[in-house]
């Protein structure tokens, strides 16, 4: 019976020791946590979270040589949003995450493109990193804006019937190569903003407009018109040459009301450099 019971403990024993073995099978989890700047139409001085930013939508895209290993999108609505981890298997990695607040965004793995019906606040990064052996493996990346924004500012009275403003760029961008942050989608449509009605019968409306932008400064050439029912148009500007500029602010301020007709523009340094027109 002694025997028999050693035995037995020697056996229990030799089973443990398979159970707690730890298997090497080549990968390991990245924990990744996000950050962009600050969004806010104040100025921009500290680092803040996804969710903290009023970002609604992030994506992290993860390439082994130029081959998509991983993908993860996150909504505001996911818990941990801005934290996430990727099972990884060793070797180099580069990483491309972009976050915002656009509406109706498609993403085209084939095209390597992120694409919104709205554009509003976007930032991106790339970045990279050796995943070796280990349990665990920990990357912070720091998103950058990557928009540019058009600020109206109008002097006018805003009339009875007034409904909205419609800028006309001769072009913008709507889209993003997330790989290298470049702005596709060039386009000359026209973008509506709706005058709220708190308004009618005030002056200083503020309304505004975003695109993605490239890393260099451009320019466009720029049509603005307040319109009421039926699209009759109630008045109208005409500018050229209106600088944009990632992280940059451009403050257009006049009235666009009958023979009060005015514009001009002026940076300033609420997203870093920006420029202001009056007219």
């Amino acid at each position: 019976m002694w025997a028999m019971a050693s035995a037995l403990i020697l056996a229990g024993c030799e089973k443990n020791e398979v159970i707690n073995q730890t298997v090497d099978d080549g990968t390991t989890e990245v924990e990744f946590t996000v950050k962009p700047w600050q969004v806010t139409i104040e100025p921009m001085e500290t680092r803040a979270t996804v969710s903290e930013a009023g970002m609604t939508d992030l994506w992290l895209l993860a390439y082994s040589a130029d081959t998509l290993a991983a993908e993860m999108h996150q909504t505001k609505d996911d818990a941990n949003f801005g934290s996430f981890s990727l099972n990884l298997k060793y070797g180099k990695y580069k990483f491309y995450a972009v976050s915002s607040r656009g509406l109706g965004a498609v993403i085209d793995t084939t095209a390597r493109t992120i694409t919104w019906d709205k554009v509003r606040d976007t930032f991106w990064a790339v970045d990279s990193m050796t995943v070796v052996g280990g349990s665990t493996a920990n990357k912070t990346i720091s998103l950058d804006r990557v928009v540019g924004r058009v600020v109206l500012h109008l002097t006018d009275l805003v009339p009875d019937g007034a409904q909205k403003v419609v800028f006309h760029p001769s072009h913008w961008y709507y889209s993003i190569n997330y790989q290298t942050g470049a702005a596709v989608g060039d386009s000359d449509a026209e973008i509506d903003v709706n005058i709220p009605a708190s308004y009618i019968g005030q002056q200083g409306l503020q309304i505004s407009y975003m695109s993605i932008s490239n890393e260099d400064d451009w320019t466009t050439g720029m049509a603005v018109a307040m319109k009421g029912a039926g699209d009759a148009e109630l008045g109208s500007v005409q500018l050229k040459d209106v600088p944009m500029g990632r992280n940059k602010t451009v403050t257009m301020t006049g009235a666009l009301l009958g023979g009060t007709r005015s514009l001009g523009v002026s940076l300033n340094d609420t997203w870093g450099d920006s420029s202001e027109i009056t007219w």
